[in-house]
């Protein structure tokens, strides 16, 4: 279920404007802001559902930047 869920890991940047995905440049404090809130974004893209690998899909989306403490990875 993980290799079929995982590679919706990152839908939630389909939330965030392609110019800053895209900056070579150091992001800005917004731009980066921005940028963090892509788990929510996909999570919220996926939506709830029944399907046991959709429910893993969105799980993913919303926790992959998190530490196995559940704090939030810092990168940047």
């Amino acid at each position: 279920m993980m290799m079929i869920a995982a590679p919706l890991h990152d839908v939630g940047k389909l939330g965030v404007p392609a110019e800053i995905l895209q900056k070579k440049e150091k992001l800005s404090v917004p731009d980066w802001e921005r940028i963090k809130r892509h788990p929510k974004i996909g999570a919220e893209i996926i939506g709830e559902h029944d399907d046991p690998i959709v429910k893993l899909a969105r799980q993913i989306a919303l926790t992959h930047h998190e530490n196995w403490d559940a704090r939030a990875i810092r990168t940047g």
